[in-house]
């Protein structure tokens, strides 16, 4: 079975999240994505201490498909350092993974 990461990436449009969102949907790079918002985030930008309200958002993706994931957030991003992050998916339900992995495989007859 192939391995699986959730990535993690952080936005500041709700609008921005769905617009990358389908995009990777559409090309079958993703399985699914879940949209939090808000979320209250606080960081340093250009040595100050910032606060702002963003868009968490999670996807999960087969790990050889995170370049292209992490490129097309990059090319479409507003910010100009995008939160992107991929972690380890270890373990989960065998149905899960077959669906996640059923969902992004390349030769998929609905892949656009």
């Amino acid at each position: 079975m192939t391995q699986f990461i959730q990535i993690e990436w952080t936005c500041g449009l709700e609008q921005e999240a769905q617009e990358v969102v389908q995009m990777l949907l559409n090309k079958r790079l993703i399985a699914c994505a879940n949209l939090v918002s808000p979320v209250q985030s606080f960081y340093v930008w250009e040595g100050t201490i910032e606060s702002s309200r963003e868009v968490k958002v999670l996807m999960k993706a087969p790990a050889e498909n995170f370049a292209a994931i992490n490129e097309c957030i990059e090319k479409h991003a507003s910010y100009d350092v995008p939160a992107i992050l991929a972690l380890p998916i270890l373990d989960g339900s065998s149905s899960y993974l077959n669906w996640l992995e059923t969902e992004t495989e390349k030769n998929s007859s609905r892949k656009n």
